[in-house]
């Protein structure tokens, strides 16, 4: 997907694996994007979403020792400043094990980005690749910087990953 505008929808991508470029998302009212692991999200404006997040990612949970696919979450322009609960990029179900998320620009996002595992132990995945969060810029400078949404700029969530090799 190259070169699209969405405005004014519920969820404007919903795909189990796309590539995303210099598109603009804005004015959802659920969420930007929500894909599993493998996607690519580049170059693009995701802004005005009023309730969850801009991506979302996760890995398909149906087989555990399938491996996770690498993605790419970079050169993106993130503003959410009326969403109390708002990430930019949420990486679910062990899709952080293998992703970049980088040269980002977040702008009044309650949490910028956050990551977690699986919720069901048995699914968690331990084929760990690499994650890196680098090079990506946070700013916050809404006056309603006060929503009550709980959140933290950055944030791994959900539960300890004990499950991983030592030293990953």
């Amino acid at each position: 997907m190259t070169g699209c505008h969405m405005h004014s929808c519920r969820l404007a991508v919903s795909s189990a694996r796309v590539d995303i470029d210099r598109s603009v998302i804005e004015h959802s009212t659920d969420r930007g994007i929500a894909v599993v692991d493998g996607s690519r999200i580049t170059r693009s404006v995701i802004r005005d979403i009023q309730n969850r997040g801009g991506v979302l990612v996760m890995s398909d949970g149906s087989d555990p020792d399938q491996e996770i696919e690498f993605t790419l979450v970079r050169d993106n322009y993130f503003n959410m400043p009326a969403s109390a609960h708002g990430q930019g990029v949420s990486l679910y179900k062990d899709a952080w094990q293998n992703a970049l998320i980088d040269h980002n620009i977040f702008v009044d996002c309650q949490r910028a980005f956050s990551f977690q595992p699986d919720t069901r132990e048995t699914s968690r995945r331990s084929d760990v690749h690499s994650f890196v969060f680098s090079n990506n810029l946070i700013i916050s400078c809404s006056p309603a910087d006060t929503l009550a949404g709980g959140q933290s700029t950055l944030s791994f969530n959900g539960r300890a990953d004990t499950h991983l090799p030592i030293g990953t």
